[in-house]
């Protein structure tokens, strides 16, 4: 297996491709797409994985709400073997896809709020075997800093600059940021 080094929006994107649901024998990407709202770290994180795959699609959402309840609905108009990840940035727009979890909950869907990625592992195996439509809600907090590289969303000093304090701080951002590893395994549907 080889090794690749990736952003977190990189591996977020690589993991939720590499999501399947299987039904009699037939094996089915469970993520349709992602809707989302840009907005603080989520442009400098997950939107550039996005930039930079094409083949995922992404849907701009207005109101995050009304996102998980398309999600919601996608699911159930495929039988449950296919949803949209729903995304947005920290604050209080992504309060308002709680709600809309709730939402689904109330509806009969199977709600589930996540803090690690073993909780999401779980959450999504979990998904697997309901018979209801799922919804998992994700929660971040950016004031978690990434180990030993102290800021939420990487964000690199410009590479060309005449001012010699901007190329200082740049041989020092190329310096730490190779401190700055997150490996993923190959995702088998490549």
């Amino acid at each position: 297996m080889k090794t690749r080094i990736l952003t977190m929006g990189q591996a977020l994107l690589a993991f939720l491709k590499n999501q399947y649901v299987q039904r009699d024998g037939k094996e089915t990407p469970f993520f349709a797409g992602a809707g989302g709202i840009f907005g603080h770290g989520f442009v400098a994180g997950f939107g550039q994985a996005l930039h930079q795959d094409s083949e995922f699609p992404y849907v701009l959402c207005r109101n995050e709400q009304a996102m998980v309840h398309m999600a919601t609905a996608y699911a159930k108009a495929s039988n449950r073997l296919r949803t949209w990840a729903c995304v947005s940035s920290i604050g209080p727009g992504a309060t308002n896809m709680i709600t809309g979890a709730a939402n689904a909950a109330s509806l009969g869907a199977h709600a589930v709020r996540v803090h690690t990625v073993a909780d999401l592992e779980t959450a999504l195996d979990d998904a697997r075997l309901q018979t209801l439509t799922s919804v998992i809600v994700i929660e971040v907090d950016k004031e978690t800093r990434v180990p030993s590289y102290e800021s939420w969303w990487d964000v690199p000093v410009a590479e060309v600059s005449g001012k010699e304090a901007v190329s200082t701080a740049r041989r020092n951002y190329e310096k730490h940021i190779k401190r700055e590893r997150f490996f993923l395994q190959q995702p088998r549907h490549e």
